[in-house]
């Protein structure tokens, strides 16, 4: 996946890096009224992997719960399949909706609307629940990943399962982990910033980082990191960093909701 590039269709600023690429290879830009999809050539067109401008998050409105928005509102519109990923934003348990929602994205996928249905912030038993009610496993579970908090035991869990790890905010949301002295002098050493050196700790643990770019040159500094690599000794120091309150923000799933 290092090679593919992701364009997330949001409402985002026409100056952010997305919005350059979607222009370099004839996108109509994103608005905020909706993504409008070109016919790309079939070289273009592999080699995008194209997400909904807004993840499906379990809400009160009663077609984003269920997930029916996805397939009788129009949300995967276009020529489908457009949409490569669909997601589930969050699970909030406390509802007790995510396996409607995730029934009708395996609706939506069978009807040829997605490529691939994917969730956020899911823990491995609502993975699981996904799984023994429906029979179909999610491609992607995206979750909060960085060095701090290195997720070891969910990893693990997705490799058993045959799911890819995402990573949301890789770099810690530009938190103390990109001073950390133990990483500054692993980026010394190899003549890189520490942005590149977490970023290549993500790819060689096997997640997929989706860190937040704030300018092409950021962009293009982030994708720098295939032509080095960490040594075993230097995951091994990393490893050290892992901490029990490792978290950006307390976003535990297990209780945290979002709408």
């Amino acid at each position: 996946m290092a090679s593919l590039a992701t364009i997330v269709l949001a409402g985002f600023d026409p100056m952010t890096p997305a919005a350059s690429i979607a222009r370099h290879v004839g996108m109509n830009a994103p608005e905020r009224s909706g993504p409008r999809l070109p016919l790309l050539d079939s070289e273009t067109r592999q080699n995008l992997r194209v997400v909904p401008p807004q993840p499906l998050g379990i809400g009160p409105q009663p077609f984003r719960s269920s997930g029916r928005q996805c397939t009788t509102q129009g949300a995967c519109h276009g020529n489908p399949p457009d949409y490569d990923l669909y997601y589930i934003h969050w699970p909030n348990p406390s509802q007790d909706r995510y396996v409607e929602a995730w029934r009708a994205l395996i609706e939506a996928k069978k009807r040829g609307m997605i490529r691939s249905i994917a969730v956020c912030n899911f823990l491995p038993d609502y993975i699981q629940r996904l799984i023994d009610e429906t029979g179909v496993a999610p491609s992607i579970n995206q979750v909060e990943l960085s060095p701090y908090f290195p997720q070891d035991d969910l990893r693990a869990w997705h490799a058993a399962h045959g799911i890819a790890t995402q990573a949301w905010s890789p770099l810690g949301r530009a938190n103390r982990l990109i001073s950390d002295p133990l990483l500054g002098k692993i980026a010394a050493r190899l003549d890189r910033w520490i942005p590149q050196v977490v970023l290549r700790w993500h790819h060689q643990v096997g997640a997929v980082p989706i860190p937040k770019l704030a300018s092409r040159a950021r962009q293009i500094e982030n994708m720098s990191i295939f032509d080095f690599a960490l040594t075993d000794e230097d995951m091994a120091s990393i490893a050290t960093l892992a901490r029990p309150d490792g978290r950006t923000f307390d976003q535990d799933p297990a209780r945290h909701e979002e709408f």
